[in-house]
Parts: structure tokens; sequence; C-alpha cells
């Protein structure tokens, strides 16, 4: 019975991990103009950041006495970033459009400020999002 919780609960998580990654992509897409940098930098943030989290987080996990716990608690702060997005959203479009993008900050800036304006939105979520396999994987395990 237990398996199939957790099953249906590792679908949801990573059926909702999917789609904030691709409004991530679309909104960025709006502030950064539709570019393959832009849509490589939330890409590659998130995938850096699913990593990073489960390299940080698994241990942990690995340690925790009620993992379900700790899954749950990584769920619950993801939900509550995952509301904030929208206004994170907001403050890097407007930090973007004032620097004056690309125009002003060349390519190499442009795409530094994209890369640390991304990462203040998508990094810590899917630095939490790669700590739940670990609890998962560590609470259907003995």
């Amino acid at each position: 019975m237990l398996q199939r919780l957790v099953c249906l609960l590792l679908f949801g998580s990573g059926f909702s991990a999917l789609t904030y990654q691709v409004v991530w992509m679309r909104e960025f897409r709006l502030v950064f103009g539709a570019s393959t940098a832009s849509t490589a930098a939330v890409s590659a943030l998130f995938m850096a950041g699913l990593g990073v989290g489960g390299w940080f987080i698994g241990p942990r996990a690995d340690r925790e006495a009620r993992p379900l716990g700790l899954y749950g608690r990584l769920e619950i702060a993801i939900a509550i970033l995952a509301v904030f997005s929208p206004v994170l959203l907001y403050l890097t479009r407007h930090a973007y459009l004032a620097s004056g993008g690309m125009m002003v900050l060349g390519t190499f800036g442009a795409t530094l400020a994209r890369l640390l304006l991304a990462a203040i939105v998508v990094g810590i979520p899917a630095f939490l999002m790669g700590g739940t396999l670990p609890a998962v994987v560590r609470a259907v395990t003995r």
C-alpha cells in the first residue's frame, strides 16, 4: 500500500516539476526574448538544481528517520516557492529591462545577467526538487 501511495505522490511531483519547468521557460522567453540562450539558461539551471539538490539532500535523506516527512517538507517548500514565482518573474523582467538587455550589456553581460536572474527564480525550487527522489527512494527501501 505504501509503495502505491508513494508512486502516486512521485507521479504528481514529477508532473508538477515538468509543468514548472515549461512555465519558467515560456516566461523567461517573454523576459529575455525567444532565443536559444534563454531556453538553454533555464534548462541548464533546472537540471543543475536537480543534480545539486540530489547530491546535497540525498545523504540527509539516508540519515532521516522519517524520509516521507522530509519528502513532504520539500514538496511544501517547492509549492510555496511556486506561489512566489510570478512575483519573482515580474521583478526579474523589471531588472533585466532596466539594465538595457543585450543592447547595453553586450552578449557576455546579457548572458551573465540572464543566468543570474534565472537562477534566482529557478535555482532554489529545482534544488529542492532534486532532493525529493532520494527521500522517496529511502522511504520505500530498507
